[in-house]
């Protein structure tokens, strides 16, 4: 299938191409060919490709420089993770396109307990006070997309990490780094998360496209898991010392960096991996996986 993906070359994307690419054929424009926020030029550059789909995986994702453009709609996180989901969406529904929006859990202002979690039909929360401005952005380009009522999907991640590396580092290989230049600091063990292998994401991406499937998907490791303990697991199996791994507080870093990081936000995977016929590791054993792949 001719597939255009947007936001090729970021973390998620390259893993996802390299995957997938024996299976698909894919158009892979740079923000110079085809700038999401650019209503004219993409529907331009889409209209001379003619893809059958689009993965948006295009997206401003740093959560502290965004939340310096907190409530400015003419900001570049507010024109591109909202902006340009309603533009890929509007010329998506004029030509019949099938478009898959990649977002993230932090679109949720997180749970009372470590032990509940987000069900795919989640209602969508008004407190925005609790989310960050980034995670706001990403919620509203769900928003923008549901609206337009094309043929779409909604795929949510958190923390993807995967065994070979990137210019951009995951979560995973954030930590080898850290610990191999000796700057490894408190990782935070009051929290928890579910984070994304992306081989489970880019099987479930290819499951969604081969059956159409619309509507709102997680793709998440099982069980939550606080970044203190991921990270400990990883550096024991990983033969690191782990010794040198301190505890963190989350409570305390978003309290005194003014940035809304809630403490608890677990995606529950158990209708998407029901509907799309897949079955999704444990972060322990997805670490085991990535760590039989990995490069630097």
């Amino acid at each position: 299938m001719r597939i255009l993906v947007t936001g090729a070359g970021g973390l998620v994307g390259t893993h996802y191409i390299n995957y997938s690419q024996r299976t698909h054929n894919f158009i892979c424009p740079d923000e110079t060919e085809m700038d999401i926020t650019n209503p004219v030029q993409v529907e331009n550059y889409i209209s001379e490709t003619s893809p059958k789909c689009i993965i948006n995986f295009a997206a401003y994702t740093d959560t502290k420089n965004a939340e310096t453009q907190r409530n400015d709609k003419d900001g570049t996180v507010w024109k591109t993770n909202v902006g340009g989901v309603n533009n890929l969406a509007k010329i998506c529904k004029k030509k019949g396109i099938f478009l898959i929006q990649i977002s993230t859990d932090l679109i949720f202002p997180g749970k009372s307990s470590p032990a509940e979690m987000y069900y795919e039909n989640e209602n969508y929360s008004s407190d925005y006070k609790k989310i960050s401005w980034y995670g706001i952005t990403k919620l509203e380009g769900e928003t923008a997309l549901i609206k337009s009522n094309g043929d779409s999907t909604i795929v949510r991640i958190a923390y993807p990490f995967a065994g070979p590396a990137h210019t951009k580092k995951d979560v995973l290989h954030t930590i080898f780094h850290l610990y191999n230049t000796n700057s490894l600091y408190p990782m935070f063990a009051d929290n928890t998360i579910t984070p994304t292998y992306i081989n489970d994401l880019s099987e479930s991406l290819d499951k969604i496209i081969e059956g159409h499937r619309t509507g709102v998907f997680h793709v998440a490791s099982h069980k939550p898991v606080s970044h203190f303990d991921f990270a400990g697991y990883l550096l024991e199996k990983s033969g690191r010392d782990v010794s040198i791994l301190k505890p963190g507080s989350l409570k305390e870093f978003s309290q005194k960096s003014g940035i809304p990081r809630p403490l608890y936000i677990n995606l529950n995977t158990e209708y998407t991996e029901n509907t799309l016929n897949v079955k999704f590791g444990t972060w322990k054993e997805n670490i085991d996986d990535a760590l039989t792949k990995l490069s630097f």
